[in-house]
């Protein structure tokens, strides 16, 4: 499952997580065991995926290629036909795993030739622009633009083609805490410098809250493009230079805090710039097989489960500076296992009048990337596609309650739950989610309005760590989940085609955002070109009477450019209900601009 984890400084959302201390049920009571699907062989599945061997199972890695071909092996053995690309058991997708210097990093401030180092100096953020160049610096406070707040720091200052120093986070409130939290993500500092008419930011550390040597690191965020403007962090030394020899850092940063008001300037001092940054692109493997015995115009069922974790740490664990392979058993290993013993069972038992497709995502820590390269290419003759099942974490049954995300997305799914949990050897503790959205896979696929369920045993406290690990699941609690989703399914491949129906609103940002405002439109995650894409409309919403369309790409709200999810987020949180708005929309080559009235998110109007 993936969870956005990062500094305040270098993102503002953060993907909910809690953790509960729960004791462990292996070898608990239920139904006696299924011979085609068992307790003894989940747990073989759970520890091979999970072993040490497959190093984390981090997309583009080795260990993340050596577990693909691992699950390739068992499709085949099980009897699976192969769908992925020309014939074979994978889809690949290729990303940007990271962002690297080349090799022509330099900065000069006016008044000195000497070319300050990179990596010790100064660095690029993963989301800047490369270029080369000469530009005036301006201080620009804090480079904190926040409308209806009366706080600006580019309020009267030209930064038209300038070089922009800020401060990081917000203006220090005496008692501790600090103002305008929801300005802070250096993400959004760059958006408004550049909306602003800035070539280049320059982030210098915090005179009470960082070390005067610190940079920001080089680390990519994920489902970002690049900011659009040239984006670096300069240590306290560097500052100095380009604020010039009768201006303290300190100095002004608690003058702003005091008065809680903006003192900007233009410092009379240039920076020379050349960034040279080179991403570094990784295939990743979704593996894909079939049981296709209903025939070609029977409709589909995806029963999926992403497969990648987190390597050997950092970017995703909530332990980052601890280097140990996270082995990832629940999460998600767990669901994985489910994959496998469903695709053994329906090979056994095929149902009459649905085909299955079993997806092993890779990339869902990633943000869902399997996932969307799967619901935007689907396989050739996967053509009518009636739900997406998915499993994400369902290895620690506690007490009998599991969650059970998307049960409004179609009018089948209550009933469905209820009458198969009503059977002996369920009577689970259900927690029903309507919402079809969320952080795992099933989101890529309701978003084009398919059906979901995804099953989901909760957090704990090895949630992310290296300590999830494999003797630590409830296999026999893993068992009686994976029964019962062989059993809804079996119950409703009998009848009528599944109806799908809206229920919830998307993630934004990889995470809950408190809006006022709602548009309807529905987040192409996979989307890789300009502004922000759209994969659907709601029926009834602000975009649809706006003429937007599925496939459509936002590129400006308003005054605020558009280029991928943050900007769409930003501009947004700054929106009132009932405002009405500019849009400019990408539609294939065409380009236009239409106006689109906010609606109330509270009431979805």
């Amino acid at each position: 499952m993936r969870v956005l984890n990062s500094r305040i400084r270098v993102a503002a959302f953060l993907l909910p997580a809690i953790f509960l201390s729960s004791p462990v049920l292996t070898g608990c009571g239920g139904p006696a065991p299924d011979p085609a699907i068992t307790a003894g062989e989940l747990r073989a599945q759970v520890e091979t995926l999970a072993d040490d061997a497959m190093e984390g199972r981090r997309t583009g890695t080795p260990g993340g290629e050596k577990a693909a071909r691992y699950l390739a092996r068992e499709f085949r053995q099980l009897g699976l036909e192969p769908m992925g690309n020309d014939g074979g058991w994978y889809q690949d997708f290729t990303f940007t795993a990271e962002m690297m210097l080349g090799d022509d990093n330099t900065l000069t401030v006016s008044g000195s030739e000497e070319s300050r180092h990179p990596w010790v100096d100064w660095q690029p953020m993963a989301y800047s622009e490369s270029g080369t160049g000469t530009w005036g610096v301006v201080f620009g406070g804090y480079g904190i633009t926040a409308p209806g707040e009366e706080y600006d720091d580019y309020a009267g200052l030209d930064l038209n083609g300038k070089a922009v120093l800020v401060l990081p986070y917000g203006p220090l409130i005496d008692g501790g805490g600090m103002e305008l939290p929801e300005y802070h993500a250096l993400r959004r500092k760059a958006a408004a410098a550049r909306d602003a008419g800035a070539a280049v930011l320059l982030v210098a550390p915090h005179p009470v809250l960082d070390e005067p040597d610190f940079l920001e690191p080089l680390r990519l965020e994920r489902g970002a493009s690049s900011a659009g403007i040239i984006v670096v962090s300069v240590t306290a030394e560097v500052a100095a230079a380009l604020l010039g020899p009768d201006r303290d850092l300190g100095e002004l940063q608690r003058g702003i805090d005091s008065a809680f008001a903006p003192a900007s300037f233009a410092t009379g001092n240039t920076v020379s710039l050349q960034v040279d940054l080179e991403p570094v692109v990784r295939t990743g493997h979704n593996v894909l097989g079939a049981v296709a015995t209903a025939g070609p115009s029977a409709p589909w069922i995806i029963i999926g489960a992403h497969f990648d974790h987190l390597g050997w740490g950092g970017e995703g664990s909530l332990v980052p500076e601890e280097r140990a392979i996270h082995n990832g058993a629940d999460d998600n290993a767990s669901g994985t296992a489910g994959v496998l013993e469903l695709a053994g069972a329906f090979t056994a038992a095929p149902p009459a009048n649905r085909n299955i497709l079993f997806a092993a995502f890779d990339g869902e820590e990633l943000g869902l990337l399997g996932a969307s390269a799967l619901a935007e290419d689907l396989p050739e003759g996967v053509a009518d596609v009636e739900a997406m099942i998915n499993m994400d974490m369902i290895g620690r049954l506690t007490d009998n309650s599991l969650t059970v995300y998307g049960t409004g997305t179609s009018p089948t799914w209550e009933d469905l739950l209820t009458e198969v949990n009503g059977r002996d050897e369920y009577g689970f503790e259900l927690a029903r989610i309507p919402d079809g959205y969320g952080s795992s896979d099933h989101s890529s696929f309701y978003s084009r309005q398919i059906p979901v369920l995804a099953f989901f045993t909760g957090t704990h406290s090895d949630y992310h760590r290296p300590s999830d690990d494999a003797d630590l699941l409830d296999y026999r609690g893993q068992q009686k989940i994976v029964r019962f989703i062989f059993d809804l399914i079996g119950e409703w491949s009998t009848g009528e085609h599944l109806a799908f129906q809206p229920a919830g609103e998307p993630e934004q940002a990889g995470a809950r955002m408190a809006f006022r405002v709602y548009t309807g439109v529905v987040p192409d995650f996979g989307y890789q070109g300009e502004g922000f894409g759209i994969s659907g409309v709601n029926d009834g919403s602000p975009a649809e009477m706006a003429g937007l369309e599925p496939g459509d790409a936002i590129v400006r709200l308003g005054h605020r450019t558009v280029r991928d999810i943050y900007d769409y987020t930003y501009a947004l949180q700054e929106g009132t209900p009932g405002q009405r708005i500019e849009v400019e929309v990408l539609r294939g080559e065409e380009r236009f601009t239409v106006q689109m009235v906010f609606g109330n998110r509270r009431s979805g109007r």
